[in-house]
């Protein structure tokens, strides 16, 4: 009775033991219980590793071994290699593009991008002295950066070492809720503090749509600037509408009432620490979000500031030159919009701009449109990583004496 118990013994193991080099060779792991492997792919490794051209795992024959026929010994369909790396393709549907890993990184959100981007602009804004060169690991991280052509006359716009008063911001932003935050932190900050954090957390970590309202409360802006880095952040469509129907400018012109008459202003001390005399709306910065063209149709004529950097679908931008006719420093840097080949899959990476194929065909946005001698103040105009059509700088510097300088 022991003898047969023994084989039996013996036979289970055999038996499990060939399931499990059959198993080895397939790369499946279907012998393992549901607990340990509701975390790990249900594909078979070799598919998920192997396959991957990501990972530059796949074995890459000579040209001459491809025009060679196959031998004899791989001709049958039904035969396999037996080491379990056969590039075969499984049986059924081929698998969705959200189980493969994507190869191409995008860099839009990164540090080293936001940077770039946004140092055309910081730059050119009148209190920008306080930034100054990047240190050694942000310079290098910016130079690995293979589409974005770097200006080198350009001045980085990451601080080398943050103010102390940004370094506590930072601490309150970590620790606070956005409630607590609003209501307990942003009425002690000052105006020119909080542009100093919005600056420094639009190039190093953007700041969500709520946050951002909440420093720009009472006036609608911080200190006459507004800086808004997407996707976590976009602005809304009635947002200067209803800034406009508010007391958001903190001006009022004595034609507004029937009776004109100017009322009589409150008394206020000199040594008063705020008073009712906040700057209008000077600096608007868009960056990896969206815009609306009802919400460009609003934007408010005292800007001088604009950039329009990387959004995500196209604007009207032939009708800037009337909403907004005192602008100084335009940015429209890294639009594909500004192309013909806009939402082709043909189109080459961030910063590579991309020509039509066909002359014939119209850009989306018709630069020819824009009206540029009514923008008699514009100095500079971005136009980095975008498509340069033919005789744009004659058009853009038509009838003026002073050539604008555009940065490509």
């Amino acid at each position: 009775m022991s003898s047969q118990r023994g084989v039996h013994n013996r036979i289970h193991n055999l038996r499990g033991e060939q399931f499990r080099h059959l198993q080895n060779i397939r790369g499946s792991r279907s012998h393992l219980s549901s607990h340990n492997i509701h975390t790990v792919p249900s594909l078979p490794l070799r598919l998920l590793s192997l396959t991957d051209p990501s990972l530059g795992l796949t074995r890459q024959e000579p040209e001459s071994s491809l025009q060679q026929p196959k031998s004899n010994s791989n001709s049958n369909a039904g035969e396999s290699e037996s080491d379990g790396t056969s590039f075969r393709p499984p049986a059924g549907p081929t698998p969705p593009k959200s189980w493969t890993l994507n190869s191409r990184k995008d860099i839009r959100g990164t540090t080293a991008w936001r940077s770039e981007a946004l140092s055309l602009i910081l730059n050119h804004l009148v209190d920008s002295q306080q930034l100054v060169a990047p240190s050694t690991s942000d310079a290098s991280a910016r130079s690995e950066l293979p589409d974005i052509p770097q200006n080198p006359e350009l001045k980085p716009v990451i601080p080398r070492i943050p103010s102390l008063s940004l370094l506590c911001l930072q601490i309150f932003l970590n620790t606070c809720t956005t409630s607590e935050f609003r209501d307990e932190i942003v009425p002690y900050i000052p105006s020119h503090l909080r542009k100093d954090l919005i600056r420094f957390t639009a190039v190093h970590s953007p700041l969500s749509t709520a946050r951002l309202y909440a420093l720009w409360e009472p006036a609608g802006h911080a200190d006459g600037e507004m800086i808004v880095v997407g996707p976590g952040a976009v602005l809304k469509d009635d947002y200067f509408i209803r800034s406009h129907s508010g007391n958001g400018s903190g001006v009022k012109l004595p034609g507004d009432d029937g009776n004109h008459e100017l009322k009589e202003t409150e008394d206020w001390d000199w040594d008063a620490e705020e008073t009712d005399m906040s700057l209008p709306l000077h600096s608007l910065i868009l960056l990896n979000t969206s815009l609306s063209s009802s919400t460009l149709f609003s934007f408010p004529p005292t800007l001088t500031h604009l950039a329009l950097i990387n959004l995500a679908t196209p604007v009207p931008l032939h009708r800037l030159p009337n909403i907004c006719p005192l602008i100084i420093i335009l940015d429209v840097s890294y639009n594909s919009w500004l192309g013909a080949n806009f939402g082709s899959e043909s189109q080459g990476g961030l910063g590579e701009p991309q020509p039509p194929r066909d002359p014939t065909i119209k850009a989306i946005v018709d630069l020819g449109r824009v009206d540029w001698p009514r923008w008699s103040h514009l100095k500079v105009l971005g136009f980095r990583g975008n498509y340069i059509p033919e005789n744009f700088a004659r058009d853009v510097n038509e009838a003026r004496w002073d050539d604008i300088e555009v940065v490509l």
